[in-house]
């Protein structure tokens, strides 16, 4: 008996990761330029599929807002959707995660995608609407110093250290705590090591590891100059 009540959780994590992480690889920001522009995402700007990346390609103020929505609500809505069939709160998380490595590596696009970054806000708001609107603020507090990739960073792991460390401050019971703390780790584990393992492309292949690692920790790239890396040709990828 037991041993069945074991086997059925498993296959109910493997389900609610695998749909989850569907969902999260729809790829409606790539599919919009796609469509509307006839542009490939991976070839222009940052290479990413992200909404920022949408409006630095295509300068479209309404394909950004609605490519930007999608992306932020799709790890919201797996966890809710997790919740409303009554699953328990470790399969909430493991659903709000599986959105984010679906949107990072979509199966859609040859498990390329974006940063996962909104998605991650909206997994953050099931966790915690003033822990996501708090982690928003500190890290746009960045936008006037053109660090918006390091204030990322920090409001990741500033998340960590409130819901981790601090679960008194809301409304949660054991379970929440421990899980949604667990959740905040695993987000930050995957926001650094979608940085640090992303391809190279041709113009960074001759720097030192350590340094297209440093930069890509403080500005989300292989190399300081912006200018140069989002006007790059991004069809010739080394690594």
């Amino acid at each position: 008996m037991v041993e069945s009540i074991e086997h059925a959780l498993i296959l109910f994590a493997i389900a609610t990761l695998v749909i989850s992480y569907l969902i999260g690889s729809i790829p409606l920001t790539w599919l919009l330029v796609k469509i509307f522009k006839g542009k490939d995402l991976h070839e222009h700007g940052s290479g990413n599929v992200g909404a920022s990346n949408v409006f630095a390609t295509t300068k479209s103020l309404p394909l950004t807002i609605i490519g930007g929505l999608f992306d932020l609500t799709k790890g919201y809505l797996c966890m809710w959707i997790a919740s409303l069939l009554g699953l328990p709160v470790y399969l909430q998380v493991l659903a709000g995660l599986g959105a984010i490595l679906g949107h990072n590596y979509s199966i859609f696009l040859k498990f390329s995608g974006g940063r996962g970054v909104l998605t991650t806000v909206g997994v953050l708001f099931y966790f915690s609407p003033w822990v996501a609107v708090g982690a928003v603020v500190l890290a746009l507090a960045f936008v006037p110093f053109h660090q918006l990739a390091l204030g990322t960073i920090i409001a990741a792991l500033s998340a960590v250290l409130v819901i981790f460390i601090f679960p008194g401050l809301f409304n949660y019971d054991n379970d929440m705590a421990f899980w949604y703390g667990i959740g905040t780790v695993l987000i930050f584990i995957i926001m650094i090591t979608r940085r640090l393992l992303a391809k190279r492309t041709a113009l960074s292949k001759d720097e030192p590891l350590w340094r297209v690692l440093l930069c890509r920790m403080l500005f989300d790239r292989d190399i300081p100059n912006r200018e140069a890396w989002i006007t790059q040709d991004r069809t010739k990828q080394v690594t």
